[in-house]
């Protein structure tokens, strides 16, 4: 149909547009390795020859369709974008097209060419779709194990469609909806700057499939273009499907709460478990043992409870799992964390982790007793409260107004403690500690006392939890400190002239605080005989900075409550070797029960005669009544402190 000249003519201007188009610096790098020249070469008489012979016989293209889709694939797995190979076809098109027009071809042979065009570009555009479903096939490998199989699911729903199984990718389409609809409420109450809106995405992505499926055969390179279209919808799905399951983003437990509160037109129950020790054992053990511990209770507690568009889990902050469910409203949970424990135990052997469970059911039929500011600040009281039950499990209804009454009375109480801790507020107490040899008063410990309005002293254990909690202590410990300066003459005139105070590692690592801190220090012990008393947890915890503290200034430590939670020989050692310390206190819990458990006296007896081959003097707390005073002397512990010796008294008001 077409004379030699004319297809030598076609061959020629192929080639050297091939040529030029890849002789682009841009374009170089895709082909690098290749012969140019001879690829288009090649290409340039692929193309001519196709063109002559489908223009004699239209069934040709057929016979070479799988030579087209395999080009297709070639030209894929080279790296170059359906776009670039889009605008060059176009360009070799409209120059073939220039030729023919300028040759007078009868206009059957451009109908001709128009159709070999369409149907060229639909064949090698399969070429492109198979190759890259298998490419993303084999990217799946690489996805985290979490997402991988709802990646998986889409390809093989595209696969479906090519291979014509429609009722497969129906069904298929189904099950991925039900599962992205399990995250209805992960996702309502996702924090704002991390909320990934999965819903209009899978609806979106639907769309899309649909909209593949119409054009698939018929229309195969707009398929492809809409195909890969929605593998970059699913990407970001996948990303955000795997923070959500995996609980990458940590949830504000305030932001919860308040999504609860202000979503008063259903039931909601709010379920908060605190793992205790965390942070110790994050010392102690490493940060790799906390957060194995905290996985392994996520995991626990996402399998426990199954998620769907009721019920989600979080990771929130502070190192707690909640669940928040608009259903099992009635279920009994107050053997959780039972449950859970074992569980946990049976992955981690080694760890004895104890949970405290705080069950909240927040009803849509109460009224607003309260501001909804004053209830979030209400619900970390609970939170606190909860952890004092000794089965480590409280429900509370937010709408029982004797609850919110008592809640309210301790919000009061606390703001007028931290009122007083920012104003340095505080009394002090003494009490004495005796040489039970000769049953003199040697030191003295000093303790803090608060005021109330009503000018009568508020017991410790009512403050100090709360103390802590707010993370205060460090206000605590500076305002005694500057209190016994102001008052050395008050202890001089009184005959105290050696005293214990109580330190807190988080006071050192407070911005600004270290040097005060030496300084009140360095103030008091010249003039009194100084000693720190600090826990041996905190000793553990921030042994650096007492470490960096206590070779700036020269006094004594004396460890308290040895013999309760993780005291170990080996961490004494360890303290003994790098810091000056020169007392122990044997735990009260263990000295106030010496009368009627021998197990008890054998411990004090233990922890006695290791601290004398120590050089550690011993300090027995809780030293109750005579009988136990006289099993102390008995068994050669140096100090005593307690009721029966000496009550804390009143000292600076």
């Amino acid at each position: 149909m077409l004379s030699e000249v004319v297809v030598k003519k076609i061959e020629k201007n192929i080639y050297e547009l091939c040529k030029d188009y890849f002789s682009k610096e841009a374009l170089q790098e895709l082909l690098s390795g290749y012969d140019i020249e001879d690829l288009c070469r090649r290409q340039s008489k692929s193309c001519t020859e196709l063109l002559v012979n489908y223009l004699d016989n239209e069934d040709f293209l057929k016979k070479r369709e799988k030579e087209i889709i395999l080009n297709g694939r070639k030209i894929f797995s080279l790296g170059v974008p359906i776009a670039v190979f889009l605008d060059l076809f176009e360009q070799i098109n409209n120059r073939i097209s220039n030729i023919l027009d300028s040759e007078k071809v009868p206009k059957e042979i451009l109908k001709k060419f128009r159709k070999l065009r369409m149907e060229f570009l639909n064949i090698i555009s399969l070429g492109f779709l198979w190759a890259s479903l298998e490419e993303r096939e084999k990217l799946a490998e690489s996805i985290p194990s979490e997402s991988r199989r709802l990646f998986t699911e889409f390809i093989s729903i595209f696969k479906g469609i090519t291979e014509n199984q429609f009722s497969k990718v129906e069904k298929k389409l189904e099950e991925l909806e039900r599962e992205i609809n399990k995250l209805f409420i992960t996702v309502l109450s996702s924090p704002g700057d991390f909320r990934c809106n999965i819903f209009s995405l899978f609806k979106l992505i639907k769309h899309y499939i649909f909209l593949f499926k119409k054009f698939y055969s018929r229309n195969n390179f707009t398929a492809y273009i809409i195909y890969e279209q929605t593998v970059d919808f699913i990407e970001k799905l996948i990303n955000c499907y795997y923070v959500l399951t995996t609980k990458k983003a940590v949830t504000d437990l305030e932001k919860l709460i308040e999504f609860s509160l202000k979503n008063r037109e259903e039931n909601w129950r709010l379920i908060i478990i605190d793992p205790s020790e965390i942070s110790f054992i994050n010392k102690v053990y490493g940060f790799a043992v906390g957060d194995e511990i905290f996985k392994k209770l996520l995991k626990v507690v996402s399998m426990s409870f199954h998620e769907d568009e009721e019920t989600a889990v979080f990771k929130c902050n502070e190192g707690i799992v909640c669940i928040l469910t608009r259903k099992l409203l009635k279920k009994d949970f107050s053997d959780l964390h039972l449950k859970l424990e074992r569980k946990i135990r049976k992955k981690l052997v080694s760890l004895d982790v104890k949970t405290h469970i705080l069950d909240l059911f927040i009803p849509k039929d109460c009224p607003n007793v309260l501001p909804l500011e004053e209830l979030k600040e209400i619900v970390p009281i609970l939170i606190r409260e909860s952890k004092k039950e000794e089965k480590r499990y409280a429900r509370y209804n937010l709408c029982n107004l004797e609850l919110i009454k008592k809640a309210v009375h301790f919000l009061d109480f606390q703001n007028y403690v931290v009122e007083k801790l920012k104003n340095g507020d505080v009394s002090i107490a003494v009490q004495p500690i005796v040489n039970l040899q000769n049953g003199k008063v040697e030191h003295y410990e000093v303790l803090f006392r608060m005021i109330d309005r009503q000018k009568n002293i508020i017991p410790a254990y009512e403050i100090i939890d709360v103390i802590f909690d707010l993370k205060l202590i460090h206000l605590l410990d500076i305002a005694i400190l500057r209190k016994i300066v102001r008052n050395i003459d008050i202890f001089k005139k009184n005959n105290i002239n050696s005293i214990f105070v109580n330190l807190s590692p988080n006071t050192l690592k407070v911005e600004g605080n270290l040097k005060e801190i030496l300084n009140l220090l360095s103030q008091i012990s010249k003039d009194l005989n100084l000693g720190v008393e600090i826990t041996e947890q905190a000793l553990l915890e921030e042994h650096e900075i007492l470490k960096s503290l206590l070779n700036k200034i020269n006094v004594p430590l004396s460890l308290d409550d040895f013999g309760a939670g993780y005291s170990s020989f080996s961490s004494l050692l360890k303290i003994i070797e790098s810091l000056p310390l020169k007392f122990l206190k044997i735990d009260g819990s263990y000295v106030k029960n010496i009368s009627n458990s021998n197990n008890s006296k054998i411990l004090v007896q233990t922890i006695n005669a290791m601290a004398h081959s120590l050089n550690l003097k011993t300090i027995a707390e809780f030293v109750e009544n005579e009988e136990i005073l006289k099993l102390l002397k008995e068994l050669g512990v140096d100090y005593g402190q307690g009721y029966y010796l000496g009550r804390p008294e009143l000292f600076i008001p």
